[in-house]
């Protein structure tokens, strides 16, 4: 019914906590045309035991990395777990602890062929929680359902506006889009990198993203962990984040001239940088915020919105120095 393992699933792995039942709901799939890549990036964790007790169950590749590239270059991580791929039509990048449904595969080769190759195929997506031993995985928050067809721009709005939540565990791509782009895009920490990625790749694509059968077992189960791979919240982290946040700003400033947007619509699309800006008031040197708020201003250009930001966060500043709680 389906051409053999036109799928490749790429796993980018380093923690062993949640990887068998990664792997186990890998091994569950209904339709089995795809081969599974796991990437090994330099774990100190002994992953190849876990991935073993499946040789026999899934058609897949394991490599170790003599390098952990994913702590310096997320990105750079992504990439080479991909090259481990060979022909596969379609790459599905996915996670060393999140759970696919049983049906997941086989709804995404029922998506009529014309269009999986002309779109961001995505799946409806679950929040579970983190529990290490429990014999289920209990769902804790449900996400909104992404219509039928959405666009490139719709989805932006629906991220930066609306705050449509979404993971790049999500969603399947082909390898020609992919190497098109030349691989994800790159930002500090892999800050809005499958974000902008998945924009770019929708903007080039007939069916922009389009999301297949909704139902419960043909969805992706995200975990909410404290195991996730989050960089420390240390001040220098929260600066690159900001950093990368207002670079991604910029980047999707460029990108939104080729669409015919209002210039009223553009800037709010390209306020979202200011929740990072905001969130910094207690945590980075005053003199370092200011620096990177103004060399990112000359780029965007008068605003009324950042001006208004800038005053809120130097009063916030200010408050905090007088240890005034705002609170009340």
């Amino acid at each position: 019914m389906f051409k053999k393992e036109s799928l490749a699933i790429i796993i980018p792995a380093y923690k062993p906590e949640y990887l068998y039942k990664t792997l186990d709901s890998i091994a569950k799939q209904t339709v089995r045309n795809f081969h599974l890549y796991i990437g090994d990036d330099d774990s100190p964790y002994n992953l190849e035991s876990i991935v073993d007790k499946f040789k026999d169950k899934i058609t897949l590749t394991y490599v170790k990395f003599s390098e952990n590239l994913g702590s310096n270059d997320l990105v750079a991580h992504w990439n080479r777990c991909i090259s481990l791929s060979r022909e596969e039509k379609y790459i599905w990048l996915f996670s060393d602890d999140d759970i696919m449904g049983p049906k997941c595969v086989e709804e995404f080769f029922r998506t009529p062929e014309e269009i999986r190759d002309q779109c961001l195929y995505h799946f409806n997506l679950f929040i579970i929680n983190h529990i290490v031993n429990d014999k289920k995985n209990f769902v804790i928050e449900s996400t909104t359902n992404f219509p039928l067809r959405l666009t490139a721009v719709d989805y932006i709005k629906e991220r930066y506006i609306n705050g449509l939540k979404c993971y790049a565990v999500e969603f399947v791509f082909t390898r020609e889009i992919y190497n098109e782009l030349g691989g994800f895009l790159k930002f500090d920490l892999a800050w809005g990198s499958d974000i902008l990625t998945w924009f770019k790749m929708a903007s080039a694509l007939k069916y922009g993203i389009y999301t297949g059968n909704c139902q419960y077992d043909a969805s992706v189960f995200w975990r909410r962990s404290s195991v996730n791979l989050t960089p420390k919240r240390t001040p220098d982290i929260y600066y690159r984040k900001m950093k990368a946040t207002f670079d991604n700003a910029v980047f999707l400033k460029t990108e939104l001239e080729r669409f015919p947007i209002s210039k009223k619509e553009k800037n709010s699309l390209l306020e979202f940088p200011l929740d990072a800006f905001m969130s910094c008031y207690n945590i980075l040197p005053f003199k370092k915020v200011i620096g990177l708020y103004f060399s990112y201003l000359k780029k965007f250009g008068p605003s009324l919105k950042y001006s208004k930001s800038m005053a809120y966060y130097v009063l916030r500043r200010v408050l905090y120095l007088l240890k005034v709680d705002t609170r009340k």
